[in-house]
């Protein structure tokens, strides 16, 4: 079997897991092979449509000629019989032949909601556009939005059982997951406000609100609207807004697939007294424990040295909302992963943006933290390791071997 990657950068392929290599680069060839292996397997795409789909703008012969060479291309790059016909009038993908778009949308269709979003690492073809190409890239489009809005809803979705399963750290993940897909929106800003007040975490609830409208004036100009307002209001006055309006019953089909995380205690958090203060304080390295929610619930100096700010604009703020923009959607999957699976200790790299605008790469370890045999939270210890990764990148560069 092989199977494609479509989503995110840059497209690849894969046999039985193994020998990942790039896709043919060739903008019009990588195209055709994306739109015959998203359409249904069985499925097979007329000549005609492809030519008038991709080649439109060239003369009859012209196209017929550059659609005949796109397909031999693809054969000599993933198989000979990895484009089937029928007769001499239409031309499908393989049964062999899978890809990630199409697993993601059987995933979805079978209810298997986090299966389905752990395949979603990006939007679909990113960095593609084929010139001369209108039809095609109209298509691509409606499809780059289509799987953005179903992955979306995905998580939208696993968000609400868990709140139906009174499991407030769930639903807070999924929303997360959801803002990184979409991008920010006030209406998934106002489930998070909502979850982290019924969660018992009041600051971090309030710094939501407070991010959500730097971002509204920042990008749109706009103030946060009155009920987002009032409900930030609420929460101000020791009140916590009601889960119910605003967030629905979400089909049971899904929960099954929702990642088992234990309910947070209200003001809770895992928030312990560290042995060895000094020793902590003093590190060279950023020591951090968040909660549930993925909230900083405590950092030490270098923590604070880092990221170029204090303290009191740290503890109580996802720590998503540090790592590079492009980096969180997989950073968010691998730490949901981990307590998912209740991995005791893991090790991954990624991006941070500080106060000052510079981008710092950290190797950090987590553990997860438990109280009395319940998890209560993560705590971590990151390097920054930013020298390091630009050697590495410049020894890639160069073709240094080691």
């Amino acid at each position: 079997m092989l199977n494609l990657t479509f989503f995110g950068a840059p497209p690849t392929i894969s046999e039985a897991g193994r020998n990942i290599r790039p896709l043919p680069s060739q903008p019009k060839r990588l195209a055709l092979l994306a739109y015959l292996s998203v359409a249904p397997h069985g499925r097979f795409v007329p000549r005609e449509h492809l030519l008038d789909l991709l080649w439109s703008e060239d003369s009859p012969d012209h196209a017929r000629s550059s659609l005949r060479t796109a397909i031999h291309s693809i054969r000599s790059a993933i198989g000979q019989d990895s484009i089937i016909r029928q007769g001499n009038s239409a031309v499908g993908i393989a049964p062999t032949v899978l890809s990630d778009v199409a697993d993601f949308r059987a995933k979805l269709d079978a209810g298997a909601f986090a299966e389905a979003l752990a395949l979603f690492k990006g939007e679909f073809l990113a960095g593609l556009h084929v010139d001369d190409a209108e039809r095609f890239q109209h298509w691509l489009e409606n499809e780059r939005m289509e799987h953005k809005r179903l992955a979306t809803s995905a998580a939208l979705g696993l968000a609400h059982d868990e709140v139906g399963r009174h499991n407030i750290a769930g639903a807070v993940f999924w929303l997360r997951r959801a803002e990184t897909i979409t991008g920010k929106d006030e209406e998934i800003s106002q489930r998070i406000i909502v979850a982290l007040a019924a969660g018992g975490n009041a600051s971090a609830a309030i710094q939501e609100f407070t991010d959500l409208s730097k971002w509204l004036q920042t990008n749109l100009e706009v103030d946060a609207n009155p009920e987002t307002t009032s409900l930030v209001q609420q929460i101000r006055r020791g009140e916590t807004p009601p889960l119910g309006r605003y967030f629905t019953a979400a089909s049971s089909r899904s929960s099954r697939h929702a990642p088992e995380l234990p309910a947070a205690r209200p003001g809770g958090g895992g928030v312990h007294a560290l042995n060895f203060r000094d020793l902590v304080e003093n590190a060279d390295d950023v020591i951090y424990r968040t909660d549930l929610f993925g909230c900083f619930t405590y950092t030490n100096r270098a923590g604070s040295r880092l990221l170029g700010l204090p303290l009191s604009k740290i503890i109580g703020r996802p720590f998503i909302d540090f790592v590079r923009a492009d980096y969180r959607s997989q950073t968010v999957d691998f730490y949901l992963r981990q307590i998912k699976e209740e991995v005791e200790s893991t090790y991954f790299e990624f991006p941070v943006h500080t106060a000052s605008g510079d981008i710092r790469w950290l190797g950090q370890r987590v553990q997860l933290v438990r109280d009395g045999g319940a998890l209560v939270g993560i705590q971590s210890i990151a390097r920054d390791i930013t020298v390091n990764r630009r050697a590495r990148q410049f020894e890639t560069a160069m073709g240094v071997k080691e």
